[in-house]
């Protein structure tokens, strides 16, 4: 815990009398993230919507949301096989999946992934492209793996609504 000193003197509490004994506190670590996953495409109709040759920039974040600094949080975004990656913020790439390890992560700080991606093929009956990525990071004890994940959901196939033929 973290020891807390009465101060000499009311009227000016910034001076802590060190000579009479503080006040432990004792702060149990949190080891917790946020991740969030938006994908945007760059189709003429919607940017909603992915068809056959459009791109799909997705943004990952990942924030620290526990109340202590985590190191080396692993993200793994494996890319549906309809999709090639075209490019990346940072990270590395091997075949459909996207890596990286943020060495550092404060406790409340974030850290902001891209991967842009293009649409190679829809099979018949595809109606959207789910995409997920993974974190992985130390729990409170150091001695297991904690996991989040987050999905994003990109249609392909959309039936447009016309206002006035809604009943």
């Amino acid at each position: 815990g973290t020891e807390s000193f009465p101060p000499v003197d009311n009227t000016n509490p910034t001076e802590p009398n060190e000579t009479t004994p503080g006040t432990s506190l004792d702060v149990d670590p949190i080891h917790d993230i946020e991740i969030s996953k938006v994908g945007v495409s760059n189709n003429a109709i919607s940017n909603g919507q992915a068809h056959v040759g459009d791109q799909i920039t997705y943004t990952i974040t990942v924030s620290n949301v526990g109340n202590k600094d985590l190191t080396n949080v692993s993200i793994e975004d494996i890319i549906p096989s309809n999709l090639s990656i075209l490019s990346t913020s940072s990270g590395s790439v091997s075949g459909n999946t996207f890596s990286a390890i943020v060495p550092s992560l404060a406790v409340n700080g974030t850290s902001t992934y891209t991967i842009v991606t293009v649409v190679n093929n829809l099979n018949s009956g595809v109606n959207y492209i789910d995409n997920s990525v993974t974190t992985t990071y130390s729990d409170e004890l150091n001695t297991g793996v904690k996991t989040e994940q987050a999905t994003h959901r990109m249609l392909t196939s959309c039936t447009p609504i016309v206002a006035n033929q809604i009943n």
